[in-house]
């Protein structure tokens, strides 16, 4: 196994904006306490991890339409995700925590956007520009989950170096 002294950009991207979701806690102001409850990459989760969690998925894409690779040696982004959030039980009105929860990784989003506008550089972390739209709660369902949760979409701007996937973003 790799001991990744040298991430892709792309992963850096990934892991900015997970420990930027840990930051959701009571203390910044947020109803749920993320700090140790933010992954990348997992779709599948079992009774014994906590609630509530969330998980950032990169979104499933038809190849057919990726836009053509560019000629120079520049990529710009979207990178789309699908954010996913798990919520506490509420048998009455299932879906209400998985709204606040919701609730609570927009405004955390949000802040990292407002964020980004007012750097001089205009970008955190390499990242140029976050776009998400209004999320879905669900109730809990059998195929999915056992609790209520949502879905997220969000597109992260950000320009990867094809020649160099691994270079570091300007500060």
């Amino acid at each position: 196994m790799p001991d990744y002294a040298k991430i892709p950009r792309r992963l850096h991207v990934l892991r900015a904006l997970t420990d930027h979701l840990r930051t959701i806690t009571p203390a910044e102001g947020y109803q749920f306490d993320l700090s140790e409850s933010v992954f990348r990459g997992r779709a599948h989760f079992g009774h014994d991890d906590p609630l509530p969690m969330v998980s950032l998925l990169q979104s499933p894409r038809n190849p057919e339409a990726l836009p053509a690779p560019g000629h120079g040696t520049a990529q710009h982004g979207p990178l789309e995700l699908l954010v996913q959030g798990f919520a506490v039980d509420d048998p009455v009105h299932p879906t209400d925590p998985a709204e606040v929860l919701l609730a609570d990784v927009k405004m955390a989003l949000g802040r990292l956007k407002a964020r980004i506008a007012q750097s001089r550089n205009l970008h955190w972390e390499g990242i140029e520009r976050l776009e998400f739209d209004q999320g879905i709660c669900r109730p809990p369902d059998d195929e999915i989950a056992s609790v209520a949760f949502f879905w997220l979409s969000v597109q992260v701007y950000y320009t990867d170096n094809v020649k160099d996937p691994y270079a570091v973003p300007a500060a």
